[in-house]
């Protein structure tokens, strides 16, 4: 179950894991404020390939009543899927941000439902109830019929009822007759009657047959008599070696040859020869982890397991040749295999996607590092770090602006470095399965992109959100609730530094300090600021 959250234009997701293709089961419940009571309201559900909406109606089979649906089968795919609403009243339009949703891998491939989700429009045909249309109550043996030229003015009638003028109209007179036989009774009709040929017991004689019809048959009695040549004939098909075989299954006989399995992304594409990218031992890179590039150095894969190699420095050759040939180029997407443990320092520093304008294609452009850095992030699709990597280098991802999302799905201790994320484009960073949080520093998240923060474990060091301006509520929020709670007698104070906004936020927003939680309350007399500084004892700066 997904629990959605909106309020006026904002949508939250609160939900646990979400399994990719199952069908009619993964339910999604909305609360609305008041501004939504009386507009009608539609759920949009995207994922990189499928967009479907899902109309808030009674009688929609996708609609289960109290503001609950369905989540189309269709979008519930790995890596994850978003999800956002409109409402519709009259001339009044009213619309969300996209929320995303991230999706695990299921042990099934290529499922398709029996029934796919139907289209808006077919939603709200089958919403609308024509039997509303036609009244109540009725006998066997009753009949429709209008009572006026009104549309939907008929009420049910008795044959027996009938005046002489409505009897004409829906009776035939037993005084007519078909071929002479009267109506009175049940006609059967012959052959003669409707001037039909009737065929003789042994067949049609030959005479009765026209000149043409029997030189026609005449050709044809000659021509079943000559010899027909075979030179044109194809031989027997032989399986292997005139018609071809499929994974070693031959083409001939009846029914289905299933292909198994699902192609990789290397098997997809040609690719130049694998860089070695695994952690360094003394001065030799590891063969652990390989870099894939295809021929046009659009994709970049990460394959194989344990550390990946890591620089001190953010224009180190090794990883410009390994990563973009030495030169510029649009790479569009980037795959890490789930088993990789971690991503090596500055990997990913100054690498970031060109300045394009709405509607331009999305893309992730490398160029040569340098510290004029002014790209913008345009990727809508996430950046997800898989469950295996348990240590982010430092500056790993440093003036890096590769995506708008960024999802570490880290179940346990994930490590970050210092400034990892320092001046990077994310404006969404989701840390929402982590049990401990290690190695970040003050700079660690330090960047003017981020409004979207999510972490599921302690903060436990200073931090900085200083140069965030439009940090959202709901991200203030998490932060503070997840600030470790410092001890009265803590000898080393622990600072949060916000942005002047972010500050006036948590001075403007009131609630209830329950269980050691802040909960947003408009009439409660606990400010978030207050919250910070005194339940967790923390400084603001």
């Amino acid at each position: 179950m997904i629990r959605a959250n909106v309020q006026d234009q904002t949508i939250t997701l609160r939900y646990d894991d979400v399994i990719s293709d199952s069908n009619r089961f993964l339910e999604i419940e909305f609360t609305f404020s008041s501004a939504w009571q009386s507009k009608t309201k539609v759920i949009v559900f995207k994922n990189s390939d499928t967009e479907l909406n899902v109309i808030l109606l009674d009688g929609n089979s996708m609609y289960l009543g109290n503001n609950r649906c369905y989540v189309p089968s269709e979008v519930i795919k790995y890596p994850g899927f978003s999800v956002s609403v409109y409402g519709v009243e009259n001339n009044v339009l009213i619309t969300t941000n996209e929320a995303t949703v991230s999706v695990e891998r299921s042990g099934i491939d290529n499922f398709q439902p029996a029934e796919p989700t139907p289209t808006l429009w077919n939603q709200i045909l089958l919403a609308v109830n024509p039997a509303a249309r036609v009244p109540n109550g009725g006998s066997s043996g009753q009949f429709l019929k209008k009572n006026s030229n009104s549309d939907y003015d008929v009420s049910w009638g008795d044959i027996h009822a009938l005046t002489h003028e409505e009897a004409e109209i829906y009776y035939v007179p037993k005084t007519l007759k078909i071929n002479n036989k009267p109506l009175n009774s049940d006609i059967e009709l012959e052959a003669g009657d409707i001037g039909a040929y009737s065929l003789p017991n042994g067949g049609i004689p030959k005479e009765d047959l026209s000149s043409e019809v029997n030189a026609s048959l005449s050709k044809a009695d000659t021509a079943l008599q000559e010899h027909q040549s075979l030179s044109s004939k194809q031989d027997v098909l032989e399986s292997g070696t005139n018609i071809k075989t499929i994974n070693n299954n031959s083409l001939l006989g009846s029914g289905n040859i299933n292909i198994t399995g699902t192609l990789s992304p290397i098997d997809e594409v040609i690719w130049r020869a694998p860089k070695d990218f695994g952690e360094t031992v003394g001065e030799t890179v590891g063969s652990n982890v390989k870099v894939y590039r295809d021929m046009n150095d659009e994709i970049l894969v990460f394959l194989g397991s344990g550390k990946t190699y890591g620089s001190d420095t953010y224009n180190d050759s090794y990883i410009r040749e390994c990563l973009c040939g030495n030169g510029n180029t649009t790479v569009r997407k980037v795959y890490i295999q789930n088993g990789i443990t971690s991503i090596g320092a500055n990997i990913f520093n100054r690498f970031y996607s060109a300045d394009t304008s709405y509607g331009a294609d999305k893309n992730w452009n490398v160029k040569s590092p340098s510290n004029a850095w002014s790209g913008v992030g345009v990727v809508t699709s996430p950046f997800i770090i898989p469950p295996s990597v348990t240590s982010i280098g430092k500056r790993a991802f440093q003036y890096c602006n590769i995506a708008e999302t960024l999802i570490i799905q880290c179940p346990g201790t994930i490590s970050i470095g210092q400034e990892a994320f320092n001046c990077a484009g994310f404006i969404s960073i989701y840390i929402r399965e982590a049990t401990q949080l290690t190695g970040y520093n003050i700079n660690t998240f330090l960047t003017p992109a981020l409004r979207n923060f999510e972490v599921s474990c302690e903060l436990k060091n200073t931090v900085a959100f200083s140069l965030s301006n439009n940090l959202t509520l709901n991200s203030l929020l998490n932060i503070a609730n997840h600030l470790w709670t410092v001890p009265a007698n803590n000898q080393v104070p622990k600072t949060i530094l916000l942005h002047s906004t972010s500050k006036s936020l948590c001075n403007s927003t009131k609630g209830v300090v329950e269980d050691g939680e802040f909960i947003q309350d408009s009439s409660g007399s606990v400010t978030l600021t207050d919250f910070i500084t005194n339940t967790k004892g923390w400084t603001i700066a």
